[in-house]
């Protein structure tokens, strides 16, 4: 029976620690794996590996590190200082950059990425397949509730029953 999970394999590349066939048929959405087939992950694997030749796995929160520096970086070129509010301004200006996975785009209104999704499956040996390429997936649910961080910073942590049509799956 296939399974679906969100942290096995892109986090902790259980695929690779565990033997076969402890995750064949798990599914995982994923915006960035080591394996991944694009010319930006290669390009991204290739030069971490020359820094740490011994990490075992370069996973999504080595990626989530390499684009928020990459995103800082921009935002103070931008801003043309660190002084708070200028790069405050720069990182809600729409900033995009060219990550590991794709383009990704900083949301002013959000504060999310826009970025590449992708479907992978593991395989009888412990292989990964890519199934499905979402494209590039928006943070439309904050949308939907009038979130716009950049006319006010209400500092609210959202939750999805904040939202009427997932409210009914709220377990009290």
């Amino acid at each position: 029976v296939p399974a679906v999970s969100s942290v096995n394999v892109m986090q902790g590349y259980e695929h690779k620690r565990y033997p076969p066939p402890a995750l064949v048929d798990m599914y995982i959405p994923f915006a960035f794996v080591e394996e991944l087939p694009t010319e930006g992950a290669r390009e991204f694997v290739k030069k971490a590996r020359a820094i740490n030749p011994d990490e075992p796995y370069l996973n999504q929160m080595t990626r989530c590190a390499y684009v928020a520096i990459h995103l800082m970086a921009l935002a103070w070129e931008r801003a043309g200082t660190t002084e708070t509010h200028a790069v405050v301004s720069a990182l809600e200006s729409g900033l995009t950059f060219n990550a590991p996975e794709g383009r990704v785009l900083l949301d002013p209104a959000t504060h999310h990425l826009t970025m590449n999704i992708r479907m992978g499956r593991v395989n009888e040996n412990h292989d990964l397949e890519f199934v499905h390429d979402f494209g590039a997936i928006e943070p439309w649910w904050l949308r939907t509730l009038g979130v716009n961080l950049v006319r006010q910073n209400d500092a609210k942590q959202y939750l999805p029953w904040d939202d009427p049509r997932f409210a009914k799956f709220k377990k009290e």
